[in-house]
């Protein structure tokens, strides 16, 4: 199917560099962090299950090269995407084919998404398979304004869904730029260690510097909130607020514009005593095992109430940061 810049081309021949504009509400979330074993993929998942149960169109894009994201979410069909030609890597050779003039036509996103039912319950979401685009590394660095390419693969599908999320590369990966450009809204996932945010305020200046120098978008601070993961478990419930407080100062003196999300409605998140939600406390029943086995932590009845309260909390906070604020708009 032919997308509308391929139509208005036809149509207008003379005409160069056209661009079309949606009126589109779509809401794009990359997830990053500094280091693997943070979460951000596990909360890629949960968050874009969260979302699917409150009923919204969700897509998860997979494009850590390890394609993590969709051996967890598809099993056995990730080999099939793969055999059918339907993992990221095999859609963007596709794309650039078309745009090299190899193929007449555009890859067809959307017979490669997949659909995962989000586990004990009725909701699902869409994944589009992950890959490795290493391969394709000579031919994507020399098209021109190659960090559009993921905006222009996804460019036929992306109104179709209410959000999209994405389970970004690391951030030292070359094509990091296109996440850049596809979504403007930044989930950082940290842990609470002086090696960690260091490496957290390394990465951040890196967006800050692809937002800023390459992109043209100022105060780019804002659309950035980080969420605190792996708190050890012996921290006393009364000592959660000084480790989010330590977080805060640490990233924010870098980076004033920055959020370091937490929840000011007071529940037993803990232990005991009721405090306000400053991050998610290391436990097993937060991890993707416990997920695929016993559910998404907003459905399971009997699941231990403060990680559903938890996840609460933390859903709430992001939802009011993206509807406060108003996404980039790349030209």
């Amino acid at each position: 199917m032919a997308s509308c810049v391929d139509l208005l081309e036809t149509a207008f021949p003379n005409v160069n560099n056209i661009k079309v504009y949606f009126n589109s509400s779509v809401i794009t979330i990359s997830f990053i962090s500094a280091s693997g074993g943070v979460g951000k993929t596990t909360f890629s998942i949960l968050t874009a299950g969260a979302f699917a149960i409150k009923g919204r169109r969700v897509l998860l894009v997979d494009l850590d090269p390890s394609a993590t994201a969709t051996l967890w979410t598809l099993g056995d069909k990730k080999r099939e995407a793969e055999e059918e030609g339907c993992d990221i890597k095999s859609l963007m050779k596709g794309l650039l084919d078309y745009k090299a003039g190899r193929s007449d036509r555009r890859t067809d996103v959307e017979r490669c998404l997949y659909a995962h039912r989000v586990v004990k319950s009725d909701a699902s979401f869409k994944v589009l398979p992950g890959g490795n685009l290493d391969d394709l590394t000579s031919e994507i660095f020399k098209t021109p304004r190659w960090e559009i390419l993921l905006d222009e693969l996804l460019s036929d599908v992306r109104d179709k869904f209410d959000y999209i999320i994405v389970d970004s590369p690391n951030w030292l990966y070359s094509y990091f730029g296109m996440v850049v450009h596809f979504a403007p809204f930044y989930v950082v996932l940290t842990r609470p260690a002086e090696p960690e945010l260091r490496k957290t305020v390394d990465m951040l200046k890196r967006v800050r510097a692809l937002l800023e120098r390459h992109f043209n978008i100022k105060d780019s601070d804002r659309y950035m909130l980080a969420v605190i993961n792996q708190i050890k478990a012996a921290v006393r419930s009364s000592d959660v607020k000084a480790v989010w407080e330590s977080v805060r100062d640490a990233l924010t003196k870098e980076f004033p514009g920055l959020t370091v999300l937490r929840n000011e409605a007071k529940d037993k998140y803990y232990g005991d005593a009721a405090t306000e939600f400053y991050g998610f406390k290391l436990r097993d029943d937060l991890s993707i095992e416990s997920y695929l086995s016993q559910g998404h932590p907003m459905v399971v009845v009997g699941r231990d109430k403060s990680v559903r309260s938890q996840f609460n909390a933390y859903f709430e906070s992001l939802v009011s940061f993206i509807d406060s604020t108003s996404p980039y708009r790349v030209e």
